[in-house]
């Protein structure tokens, strides 16, 4: 059962939630918060999701990292051998040197529909942005 609190220190105020992981260790989320009602909201939420298993903890992997790994992982074997190419080609050329160091927790739908419009607007041809740029991407 994860227990959580409210602490307030001069003008901050943060939510601390500690629950014991799958391993029986006990560990401590921190979120920072802007009022005490945000304060009330977020610790409810990170209660729930503690509680209910969906918490994932913040990693240091990358857009990058996380690519090369969904390559091998499942478009290698799901995909045809030509459209692995495609969509190795893609993760290389195109996303990999626009967002691959970004860590994977900050990455939004804003920044891949920016993506979509920087190559939009360097002369990508109509015919190739479906092709080069995924569809949910379009803002």
């Amino acid at each position: 059962m994860a227990k959580g609190s409210i602490i307030v220190r001069g003008n901050s105020i943060s939510v601390k939630v500690s629950y014991k992981d799958s391993n029986g260790q006990w560990r401590q989320v921190w979120k920072a918060a802007r009022s005490k009602t945000e304060a009330d909201k977020l610790k409810a939420k990170l209660l729930v999701q503690v509680d209910e298993g969906n918490y994932k903890r913040p990693t240091k992997e990358t857009v990058a990292d996380f690519l090369k790994s969904w390559l091998n992982a499942y478009a290698k074997i799901q995909l045809t051998p030509r459209s692995y190419e495609r969509y190795e080609s893609i993760v290389r050329v195109h996303l990999i040197p626009a967002v691959g160091k970004l860590p994977l927790s900050q990455l939004r739908s804003d920044i891949l529909a920016k993506l979509y419009s920087d190559k939009v607007n360097s002369g990508l041809s109509p015919g190739r942005q479906n092709t080069y740029i995924p569809s949910f991407t379009k803002p």
